[in-house]
């Protein structure tokens, strides 16, 4: 099965928010789950208006680096 994560799936990760989620992931391969252009960014937005700017960027670098990010008119197109 693959997974497209969204925002709220990725900050609840990357904040260690939801076992559950956290789980569930660790449980696929990390070939089998994607990101979207569109998440990244908005994860980057997040990051570079933190207090903790920095550290944010290199944790979401490290987090980002798992997966493979689909160009979001991949994504629309399939939508088609």
């Amino acid at each position: 099965m693959t997974y497209l994560l969204d925002t709220n799936v990725c900050i609840r990760i990357l904040n260690n928010t939801s076992s559950s989620v956290s789980r569930r992931l660790a449980a696929q391969q990390p070939e089998d789950i994607y990101l979207c252009t569109v998440v990244e960014m908005e994860l980057y937005y997040g990051a570079y208006r933190s207090t903790q700017q920095a550290q944010n960027i290199h944790i979401l670098e490290s987090f980002l680096e798992q997966f493979t990010i689909l160009p979001f008119s991949l994504i629309a197109n399939q939508l088609e």
